[in-house]
């Protein structure tokens, strides 16, 4: 069975101005990046930050990653944060 990353979000206001700043909108996406072995959620990493960890130790808010059983299994990340397909 097949796995998707799913991502934590966090709120915004949904423009700038005195009535659009209060009405908030909880649809963005945070980056999950590992850190010294332990998964974080940030909401904009650097690219110099992405280039140092290397491929595997990230995932980007807002995209679709679809992993086997095994990758899912190799990247570590917590079940919190993956959901089956």
């Amino acid at each position: 069975m097949a796995k998707r990353v799913v991502f934590p979000t966090y709120s915004r206001p949904a423009g700038p101005g005195p009535l659009l700043s209060r009405y908030q909108l909880d649809i963005y996406s945070k980056s999950l990046i590992k850190v010294e072995g332990v998964w974080q959620e940030i909401i904009t990493p650097s690219q110099q930050l992405l280039r140092d960890l290397g491929d595997g130790n990230w995932f980007l808010g807002g995209h679709i990653y679809n992993l086997t059983d095994a990758e899912a299994a190799a990247t570590g990340l917590p079940a919190q944060y993956l959901e089956n397909v």
